[in-house]
């Protein structure tokens, strides 16, 4: 079995363009109004706290770009387009399967799915290509 290369700096910057994809997209410029509205909040909740809640959504995004990263490398996709492709068949696969599922079985509002399936496509899309534009 070979060794996949890590290329730590394309993992952090896809990381971190997965929490700014976040940040943009649940904040008042897109759908932060209609996605409380649908969650039936007035504020956004985060019963753990936002530090506590900003630390392990950066362990998260980590951990995705670290999985994709292999992923891509280990199919070897060779550039932006192609780790594109990769986040794009990850997504379908089982992002948006969760997601439908949620839909299916409790009654989740299609909206809501949209809001939240739909940042997981932009925030893992972008992520394939910064990953698969580095070697």
């Amino acid at each position: 079995m070979q060794a996949l290369p890590i290329n730590w700096l394309a993992i952090i910057l896809a990381a971190g363009v997965r929490m700014l994809v976040g940040l943009v997209w649940y904040s008042d410029l897109l759908f932060k109004r209609r996605w409380l509205e649908l969650t039936s909040q007035v504020h956004p909740r985060v019963p753990a706290g936002p530090l506590r809640a900003f630390a392990l959504d950066s362990v998260m995004s980590l951990l995705m770009a670290f999985i994709l990263s292999s992923e891509i490398h280990f199919i070897e996709a060779d550039g932006a387009f192609a780790g594109y492709v990769v986040a794009l068949a990850n997504w379908l696969g089982f992002v948006f399967t969760v997601h439908a599922t949620l839909f299916i079985y409790q009654g989740r509002p299609l909206q809501l799915i949209a809001i939240d399936a739909g940042y997981s496509l932009v925030a893992l899309s972008l992520m394939g290509g910064i990953i698969g534009a580095w070697p």
